[in-house]
């Protein structure tokens, strides 16, 4: 590991709306529920301010829009059949996500996704996306039951890596992964390009993935001079986000 990320081993990441944009995919397998249902098609925006907690939140939010009486638990089935089908048609990475996990992976850090989507459909985008070779783990809600913010969905990572919070940074875009990285005791950096609106405290934010080697050296920078209880002469303060407004990531990689 280079000396710039010490005392940081170890990256998480979130799924959607960090690594990739799957919104779009996600709007076309709803969409087609709706018309099973006989409602009309929503929008891909209005269907993208729904991603981010889950396709069973993201459909009952989308039956809400729709007007439909029906119950997301028993359509949940069916979109995510159809999800799957299509599942990385128009999912793309964000900009420079593979070139900058190809960076960290040359500079010796371990990473893995933590993820609350499903693990298989997770590893199937990383696999069709040319990403999985990044991640030594892809754990989704379906293998350790707690999903994200529950802090023991990122300790489930920590102990399968077999590396302490104190080693490692969660990389997310919404709430869920800032709270369930300071539960399990880590740092979170918030990517401000993502799906969420975010509350709790980051170690950093950054508008573009191509930014995370720099906020992640400007963190153990701060770090280590705190060790030495010398003044960082970059740190900036521990930001406590209310809300966040989305950036601009670039359009993603095609």
């Amino acid at each position: 590991m280079t000396a710039e990320f010490n005392p940081f081993t170890t990256l998480l990441f979130d799924l959607d709306g960090t690594l990739v944009d799957s919104a779009p995919d996600i709007a076309a397998a709803v969409n087609k529920v709706l018309v099973e249902i006989d409602r009309a098609p929503l929008t891909e925006a209005m269907i993208r301010d729904f991603v981010g907690d889950g396709l069973g939140v993201t459909l009952e939010r989308s039956l809400i829009a729709a007007g439909a009486n029906n119950q997301a638990s028993d359509l949940l089935d069916r979109l995510e059949t159809i999800y799957v089908a299509g599942i990385a048609e128009r999912t793309q990475p964000y900009r420079d996500v593979a070139a900058t996990l190809a960076l960290f992976s040359k500079a010796g850090l371990r990473m893995a996704v933590c993820t609350n989507k499903l693990t298989e459909p997770s590893n199937v985008i990383l696999q069709r996306l040319g990403l999985a070779a990044y991640f030594e783990l892809v754990v989704g809600p379906d293998i350790v039951i707690e999903k994200k913010p529950d802090p023991r969905h990122v300790q489930y990572c920590l102990d399968r890596l077999g590396v302490t919070a104190g080693e490692t940074i969660m990389i997310g875009d919404s709430a869920n992964d800032v709270l369930a990285a300071q539960g399990a005791g880590c740092e979170a950096i918030f990517v401000t390009y993502g799906y969420g609106i975010i509350g709790g405290e980051v170690a950093a934010t950054v508008d573009r993935f191509a930014d995370l080697p720099d906020a992640l050296a400007g963190i153990a920078e701060s770090r280590s001079s705190e060790s030495l209880g010398l003044t960082p002469l970059k740190k900036g303060p521990t930001l406590k986000i209310l809300y966040a407004g989305k950036g601009d990531a670039g359009p993603a990689e095609g």
